[in-house]
């Protein structure tokens, strides 16, 4: 009886019906989105963000099955230069989804293209220059944080503040400023003010997303990624974590190299925070910068040596680790008798080696 009920529907009915049923197919996630928006807007950004993940993440996945299946038999040279072509549009769908995402994720892009020795080179060249992209929090949020996080005006903590940032990272940028103590140059770090919502809701998020991609691709190992960031990215967005370390840094290398060969800059407790660092303002070029060096009379052998030292003694000697040391962060500026002298800069990320793994 059912089936014949079934069978006389007229068409216009049924056209009518699956109409309805698509309408309410697009309008219900929309609706629910916007409730969302409304709702809750940080959410809403983290699971759109959360959803670009998903889709690039799937993406990788059919691409690199898709090369699998169609060089099933082929020539090595053939399926390894289809393989890079493979690596080269992933490397290049993954830096859009930082830049897209910015925050945190750029902070990912970063640390996967440092890992020369693991990552196909594709993928480092493609995420390289997000070294270069990081956002930039407009004055008036960054004076809320100050004030926030200080307690007090702009105007009565410092005799002088540039309000555009002389530099941007991926979690902080950093403005020139002016002691009203002595008028010393400082350097102040202002957490970007989205960071730290972005941070409490984002990597469980994402840690879900890595597993579901990993039951449907045993291949995808990113959770080491997830691992990671989940442990090291709380310590980075405490500064007062950066001014602790740095301390200790500055402490353990004094037992090798003086001030004027390893500068670690000074922090002004009074005028830092959670989210506020502010610092000596140092002077200086990236140490990779060899056009630089050459113009200041420095010989590039000669600062690599003094950087092997450093690390040297880093790894080997304290086993205390500066973890971040990409260009931006290691500086050099002529010294005391024309040698070069080093400024290491970013201390908010370190690892204690133990004896064993040093000795090793």
């Amino acid at each position: 009886l059912t089936v014949h009920r079934v069978a006389r529907v007229k068409p216009r009915m049924l056209g009518r019906a699956l109409r309805g049923a698509a309408v309410a197919t697009v309008v219900t996630p929309t609706v629910a989105a916007a409730a969302l928006y409304a709702a809750d807007r940080p959410m809403f950004e983290a699971y759109t963000r959360i959803g670009r993940c998903a889709v690039v993440a799937g993406a990788l996945v059919l691409d690199y099955r898709a090369v699998a299946a169609a060089n099933k038999g082929a020539s090595p040279l053939a399926a390894r230069e289809a393989i890079t072509a493979a690596h080269t549009r992933g490397g290049e769908r993954l830096h859009a989804l930082c830049e897209a995402n910015g925050g945190v994720y750029i902070k990912l892009g970063q640390h996967v293209a440092l890992l020369d020795y693991l990552v196909p080179e594709p993928y480092l060249k493609a995420l390289r220059p997000l070294f270069d992209c990081a956002p930039r929090t407009a004055w008036p949020l960054v004076r809320e944080v100050l004030e926030m996080e200080l307690g007090a005006s702009v105007e009565s903590l410092f005799a002088d503040f540039e309000q555009e940032p002389i530099a941007s990272a991926s979690l902080a940028q950093v403005h020139r400023a002016r002691s009203l103590v002595d008028g010393c140059a400082l350097a102040v770090k202002v957490q970007h003010p989205a960071l730290r919502n972005m941070a409490r809701t984002e990597i469980a998020l994402l840690e879900v997303l890595v597993r579901v991609v990993r039951v449907v691709e045993p291949s995808f190992g990113f959770q080491w990624l997830v691992d990671e960031v989940k442990f090291n990215l709380p310590l980075e967005l405490d500064f007062r974590n950066e001014a602790r370390n740095g301390a200790i840094s500055r402490t353990l290398l004094a037992r090798r190299f003086d001030e004027e060969t390893l500068r670690v800059p000074g922090v002004h407790a009074a005028l830092s925070s959670e989210r506020v660092l502010t610092m000596d303002w140092e002077e200086g070029v990236p140490a990779t910068d060899a056009a630089s060096l050459s113009a200041l009379g420095l010989d590039p052998r000669e600062v690599s040596r003094l950087l092997g030292q450093v690390w040297g003694e880093m790894c080997f000697g304290s086993g205390w680790v500066h973890c971040d040391p990409h260009p931006g962060n290691i500086l050099v500026r002529v010294g005391v008798g024309g040698r070069p002298q080093l400024v290491l800069l970013d201390h908010g990320l370190y690892r204690q080696g133990d004896d064993t793994l040093r000795l090793q």
